[in-house]
């Protein structure tokens, strides 16, 4: 599903560390109203929000970084920065910079981890939190098919080599994409190089730090344990390999008051365009001030 699109600024800041990372600023009229944070997942960008952060920012200012080493940001050559902790840090950072005192995060992935970091960190600063297909607890078989891939990476010379590489990857966990979304997939998430090929816009090394650091920062039932006071929505793929009805449950034990939306035919992770997660996006939001 196609939804509202909005004009965004684009910017950049400077982490404590003085890489330079990019962010989208989707302004709104509403400015009185608690501003979204949109965190993308580990290989991903900003592009990613698109759809939503248009649809959002009609009500809501709505702010979309790309993490250090994706999309315009800067690569990272110490690549053992390429952790959870760094990024909790970096969107601190990035909220300073705007002079936010109070958001919402809706994190996708890597991005909802980061989400549960900053609730245990700094919890007055967050007023709800909306996680996309993520939990405290990740399934063995997931994250080994993404190491797979992401260890099998190459360049195309053409956009529909691209595309059908992304298909061949991702098809069975988004069975009813049409080729006009497999197209727009590509080109939010490679870049042209000088060689004039299409590559993955982010650092390779990226692969490197989920191999030798992992992918959950220590501890993550302990973040998620910090989510408990405050509004929280979980999103999950029906299809998703990484986030299991098992951990769902889990979770929900946890958090009684967690509320919860199943997007039936979507694999890791939700869009974020389908009307099923438009409408409990639209919902959760609306029970806030």
């Amino acid at each position: 599903m196609d939804v509202a699109e909005h004009n965004f600024e684009t910017s950049f800041f400077y982490s404590d560390d003085s890489l330079r990372l990019y962010y989208r600023d989707y302004r709104t009229n509403t400015e009185d109203r608690v501003p979204v944070v949109c965190l993308h997942g580990l290989t991903r960008n900003s592009q990613d929000f698109e759809d939503i952060a248009g649809h959002l920012a009609q009500k809501r200012r709505v702010i979309v970084p790309d993490f250090r080493g994706r999309g315009l940001s800067e690569y990272d050559e110490q690549w053992q920065n390429y952790h959870p902790h760094t990024y909790v840090n970096d969107t601190w950072r990035l909220l300073s910079h705007l002079n936010l005192n109070r958001v919402i995060i809706l994190g996708t992935s890597l991005g909802g981890l980061v989400a549960m970091i900053m609730a245990s960190q700094k919890p007055h600063m967050l007023q709800a939190v909306i996680l996309n297909d993520i939990g405290p607890q990740v399934a063995p078989g997931g994250l080994e098919r993404i190491r797979s891939y992401l260890g099998n990476v190459r360049n195309e010379s053409r956009l529909d080599d691209a595309v059908n590489r992304a298909k061949e990857i991702n098809q069975d966990f988004f069975p009813d994409f049409r080729d006009k979304y497999w197209r727009r997939f590509v080109l939010r998430t490679y870049k042209v190089n000088a060689k004039n090929l299409y590559e993955l816009a982010y650092d390779p090394n990226i692969v490197l730090a989920l191999n030798q650091l992992g992918g959950l920062p220590e501890d993550p039932w302990q973040y998620f344990n910090a989510l408990k006071p405050l509004p929280c929505l979980l999103i999950h793929g029906g299809l998703s390999d990484l986030l299991t009805a098992d951990i769902v449950g889990k979770m929900r034990l946890v958090k009684p008051d967690l509320q919860y939306a199943m997007i039936s035919r979507c694999g890791h992770a939700p869009v974020l365009n389908e009307p099923e997660s438009i409408r409990a996006i639209d919902s959760f939001l609306a029970t806030l001030s």
